[in-house]
């Protein structure tokens, strides 16, 4: 390599880095101005452990390294909520991969919908659905919603009876999103889709509208 070259690929690295850190310390405090305003807590660093306390959800079940920031926490509409960045790192080196994304975890008082696991019918999801190892569940007169998504469960039949033509008409008419629900919990989000400071009351209250359909 050219030795005239490096000083300016050091410059280039510099001013990226540079960039990103203003952008994640803007992000920090919009996220931080979101949830005071909305009498909800904020921690710049969640000192939760994805492995221990959100194992039974296939996002958290892989070998990768695991990041957890911008925790939001607190109740809304009778629901506890916990929201936060998530990035996980797959690989070493330059064959290291890293995913992020906003995900939201609902905790509503009484709910008891079968556990499952629907995320949008793409190569990267079915291979993800494949790693679950349990069977997907499909809706033949329901094109729509078997074109857009993969739904996996253990219990088909349970599963069948929650997914009624509102629940099916609501995921065929929201696409791209992915949906966890176990032990009373749901999960959700975009995958690979950080969402922005502004887009944060509308996101939460998809969360909230998801939860309801299943109550």
């Amino acid at each position: 390599m050219d030795s005239r070259v490096i000083p300016w690929i050091a410059v280039i690295f510099i001013i990226v880095f540079f960039a990103a850190y203003k952008y994640g310390k803007k992000r920090g405090e919009d996220l931080q101005r979101f949830a005071r305003q909305r009498g909800l807590t904020f921690s710049a660093r969640a000192d939760i452990n994805a492995d221990e306390e959100f194992s039974n959800f296939l996002l958290f079940s892989d070998y990768s390294q695991k990041k957890l920031s911008n925790l939001i926490m607190g109740e809304m509409d009778g629901v506890h909520v916990i929201m936060f960045d998530y990035s996980s790192t797959t690989g070493v080196g330059q064959s290291a991969a890293t995913r992020s994304q906003s995900v939201v975890i609902m905790e509503p008082g009484s709910f008891n919908p079968p556990p499952f696991e629907i995320y949008p019918n793409d190569i990267f999801r079915r291979v993800f659905g494949a790693l679950s190892k349990k069977k997907g569940i499909d809706f033949p007169f329901r094109s729509g919603f078997s074109e857009a998504y993969a739904l996996i469960s253990e219990d088909e039949n349970a599963v069948r009876k929650v997914f009624s033509d509102t629940v099916l008409s609501y995921f065929a008419n929201h696409k791209g999103l992915t949906v966890e629900v176990k032990g009373g919990r749901l999960l959700y989000y975009r995958n690979g889709k950080r969402i922005s400071p502004e887009d944060l009351p509308s996101f939460l209250q998809q969360g909230l509208e998801i939860v309801r359909l299943f109550q």
